[in-house]
């Protein structure tokens, strides 16, 4: 249960509407650090950050629905799979990152009947187009404490990178553009990249 201050904070900032920040940094300097009962939130991509507070309850409530999400959209012995796969790629300092992202699986399900979900997964899955917290559905994706033989060729999960293609392409998705070749195109442009800077930096010196 929230205490009178922590309610007064949020209402205060929900009604006042709510500033955004380069950095954590700077949100932290202008609130005095984190008021009791709220989280830092980068609302935006790393490359263009806007920090701003969110309640934990809110927080809380978004990963209880996510979850929810995840179990609905995914068979159990699929999740048990994803789960270890989820694991694997944390272990070794990549952040998983669904490649059909859940709320456009579960748009398209709550559109269709149970059957027609299920023939719906079923051709989607010999095209190589996963839903859920299925295993073949997560990827890893570069973060910041990502060590760096990852980073090399990784894709970053929010700038330049996965999140940030799909708001960008979200008018794209489609059966004959599927999520996993639009993140494929924006991987290779990422590697494109970096080889033109290292080859730039090779001409400098």
């Amino acid at each position: 249960m929230k205490t009178f201050r922590e309610f007064i904070v949020e209402a205060y900032l929900i009604e006042r509407g709510q500033p955004t920040f380069s950095s954590r940094a700077e949100l932290e300097k202008h609130h005095k650090g984190i008021p009791s009962g709220m989280v830092a939130n980068n609302a935006a991509s790393t490359e263009n950050p806007k920090w701003r507070l969110v309640a934990v309850t809110n927080r809380k409530a978004q990963s209880q629905r996510r979850e929810e999400r995840k179990r609905d959209l995914t068979h159990p012995d699929d999740m048990k799979r994803g789960n270890k796969k989820e694991k694997k790629l944390q272990s070794v300092g990549l952040d998983p990152h669904h490649i059909t992202p859940l709320h456009y699986s579960a748009k398209l399900k709550a559109s269709m009947s149970p059957e027609q979900w299920a023939e719906r997964v079923r051709s989607d899955a010999e095209q190589g187009v996963h839903h859920g917290h299925h295993h073949k559905n997560l990827m890893g994706t570069v973060i910041s404490k990502t060590p760096e033989r990852f980073r090399k060729r990784g894709i970053t999960h929010r700038a330049g990178g996965a999140h940030e293609l799909e708001g960008k392409t979200k008018d794209l998705y489609s059966r004959s553009v599927p999520h996993k070749d639009l993140l494929s195109a924006a991987h290779r442009r990422e590697m494109r990249k970096k080889a033109e800077e290292r080859k730039n930096q090779s001409i400098k010196d």
